[in-house]
């Protein structure tokens, strides 16, 4: 017989009155470790739905072309140096520029182009920015060179900084260092280079060369004759 606290009694019935014969109260049954704990409630948050079409890729410039500026014709050829074929002619000719001069970034993002003369009826010179990924020309810098100038001024190197900043254009006979911001795309500083250039005594015909730091910081302007100069 089992009582309401759990107890178990033995009773022998054989005997008058039921005479109880044993009683005992079994031990509790032992629970699991995982049963005691108590976790408390939780929700599942649904994943975002997955996109279906990746980011674009950022487009490379295209370091495998070439740029030949073509001075008789007035156009700009684009060259594949994988097949070494011309894939583009590119006209130039309504900027009033003959292309001579070309200055290509260390990115290969964009070129620019210049001639070696000024406008004869504006007196403003023209560069040429021209983007490797279009493969056309994107903008122009268009400024006005100190003054006078001789009918047989020219303007060369052009050339750029090793970290793609600044932009340099030498004008030989007046001794004049022009220098353009490529972040944008103005002139920024003119550097009278030569007291004595632009006279008469100093040829129109000097040798001019830069060469930049590596960083970028400082740039080397030489040229002559009659006596070079370095600054």
């Amino acid at each position: 017989k089992t009582l309401v606290d759990g107890t178990i009694s033995v009773y022998d019935n054989k005997a008058y009155g039921q005479r109880l014969i044993a009683s005992f109260q079994p031990a509790a049954p032992q629970q699991s470790p995982s049963s005691s704990l108590s976790l408390p409630p939780y929700s599942l948050s649904p994943l975002p739905p997955r996109s279906s079409s990746l980011p674009p890729t950022p487009k490379l410039p295209p370091f495998h072309l070439a740029l030949v500026p073509n001075e008789g014709t007035r156009d700009i050829s684009v060259i594949d140096t994988l097949t070494n074929a011309e894939i583009k002619r590119v006209s130039i000719g309504a900027f009033y520029i003959t292309p001579q001069l070309l200055a290509m970034r260390g990115d290969g993002k964009y070129a620019y182009i210049a001639g070696t003369t000024i406008h004869p009826a504006t007196g403003q010179l023209t560069i040429l920015k021209f983007d490797m990924n279009l493969l056309d020309v994107v903008s122009t810098i268009t400024f006005t060179p100190t003054s006078p100038s001789p009918s047989n001024r020219a303007f060369w190197p052009l050339e750029i900084s090793p970290d793609d900043r600044w932009l340099l254009l030498q004008e030989p006979y007046k001794g004049t260092l022009y220098i353009f911001d490529t972040t944008t795309d103005t002139l920024v500083q003119t550097l009278p280079l030569c007291t004595s250039c632009g006279t008469g005594s100093y040829p129109s015909t000097a040798d001019v060369t830069y060469t930049f730091s590596p960083d970028g910081k400082y740039a080397y302007v030489a040229w002559g004759p009659p006596s070079s100069s370095i600054h």
